[in-house]
């Protein structure tokens, strides 16, 4: 039982009543005298006071007669000068501890044996101020690490083995390859190279479309839809801010003058060229598509005169292309703008006096080989063409990034009944507006 509390034992005359050995070598380290350890089993200073923690001292103590005799020393062990008694204050009465002291110094050499001593700042012999000395530049050191292998090469020579012979010869490309380069992306701007409008205006024509939601496909009678099929459209009555002259020809064509001071101003055609409630291709099973010209008689220089198409409602201080549901050819600068009421992409060289140019749309229907999909809604491609011939065109949902804040696809995507526009801005423009019959289209 005592074992367990105690720990191991330590030979025979260990005993758990008896205090251990000191663990100081030839007692204890206490002097005898005044300063004595009261708690010394053989406490020289007080002989005729028994230290009561020495059980040997006390003859009253009541272990006494179950404590052991001590056993004299064998004859044998005697003859031969062999102690069998441990030493009272023997050094190595106990075993060491099964881990090293606290206070014991390290297991590995001191510091300076292998060249490492304490670091010393100086100036270095190059004149820099980090002279840094850790002992590295000792003889010990370099003994003990030696430097690693250096690499004799040159960094700055040229690279190991023949130089490189000369490029393949160049080969063009062949212009009937199917893996020809995409067209050239069309730059957005921020301005026109030509006019611009005041920040006002763009303003107010962002009020404008905020407050008045694109309107629902009209109702159309019979004659209606007969006028716009054989192109007696006509042009509505301009905005009052418009200062020229619209009168209609003979030949069926509309002329259109301005006069000094002009303002940006949008003219629209009297009925749609595109009915959403009757030319919608998901209605009809087929594509649909309209078309109008302009011949330009007179284009001076500071004005500008623009082809396009718009959605209702629309501002009528605005020029087509540069609000929600429109689109436009510039004549001033050649480019083309759709919802951008920024400086738009480049399309087409500039309008030249007697030029006719004309502008067209069309809705295909949405297919999945030869099987339509009703809620898919229709592709539209824009055409532009001059004196006959197509110059340019564009898919009406291409290039939508984040370069754009606004999305050309409301009002033209074929759920909205679609007008021709026209518009005008300065003095002296003078053009003529036809509008062709579905045969010619």
């Amino acid at each position: 039982m005592f074992r367990k509390l105690f720990g191991r034992s330590h030979g025979s005359d260990f005993h758990p009543d008896r205090p251990p050995p000191g663990p100081y070598p030839g007692g204890t380290p206490y002097a005898a005298g005044a300063n004595a350890n009261p708690m010394n089993p053989t406490n020289p200073s007080n002989p005729s006071n028994p230290n009561p923690m020495n059980p040997a001292s006390s003859s009253s103590n009541i272990h006494d007669h179950a404590l052991p005799q001590p056993q004299t020393q064998p004859p044998a062990a005697a003859a031969i000068g062999i102690s069998t008694a441990p030493a009272p204050h023997a050094p190595n009465a106990f075993p060491p501890p099964p881990f090293p002291s606290a206070y014991s110094p390290p297991p590995f050499p001191p510091p300076g044996a292998l060249g490492y001593g304490t670091p010393s700042y100086s100036r270095g012999p190059s004149g820099y101020g980090s002279g840094y000395n850790s002992g590295h530049n000792t003889p010990e050191a370099k003994s003990a690490f030696p430097p690693p292998p250096s690499d004799t090469k040159d960094p700055y020579g040229p690279p190991p083995g023949p130089p490189p012979g000369p490029p393949p010869p160049f080969a063009p490309l062949d212009p009937s390859a199917d893996d020809l380069p995409p067209p050239a992306f069309h730059s957005l701007y921020l301005t026109s190279p030509t006019s611009n409008a005041d920040a006002e205006l763009a303003e107010a024509g962002w009020t404008f479309t905020d407050h008045h939601p694109l309107s629902l496909p009209c109702q159309f009678t019979p004659d209606h839809l007969r006028q716009v099929s054989h192109g007696s459209i006509g042009l509505s009555p301009p905005p009052p801010r418009f200062k020229g002259i619209i009168t209609s020809r003979q030949s069926g064509s509309i002329s259109i003058t301005t006069t000094s001071g002009c303002p940006d101003t949008c003219l629209l055609s009297a009925l749609p060229l595109y009915a959403a409630g009757y030319d919608h291709p998901h209605n009809t099973g087929r594509n649909k598509s309209i078309y109008f010209e302009l011949k330009v008689d007179m284009m001076p220089k500071d004005t500008a005169l623009v082809i396009g198409y718009c959605a209702l409602p629309y501002p009528g201080f605005r020029l087509p292309g540069w609000n929600r549901g429109s689109l436009g050819v510039h004549g001033d600068d050649g480019r083309r703008y759709t919802n951008d009421s920024y400086g738009g992409r480049d399309f087409v060289a500039a309008f030249r006096n007697g030029d006719t140019v004309g502008i067209g749309m069309r809705w295909e229907k949405a297919q999945v080989g030869d099987q339509k999909i009703a809620p898919s809604p229709p592709k539209v491609w824009v055409w532009f063409t001059r004196n006959g011939k197509e110059e340019g065109g564009w898919w009406l949902d291409e290039q939508r990034d984040a370069e754009e804040e606004n999305d050309p696809l409301p009002g033209l995507d074929g759920c909205c009944d679609v007008y021709a526009a026209i518009g005008v801005w300065g003095g002296g423009v003078q053009a003529q507006v036809k509008f062709l019959t579905q045969s010619l289209m």
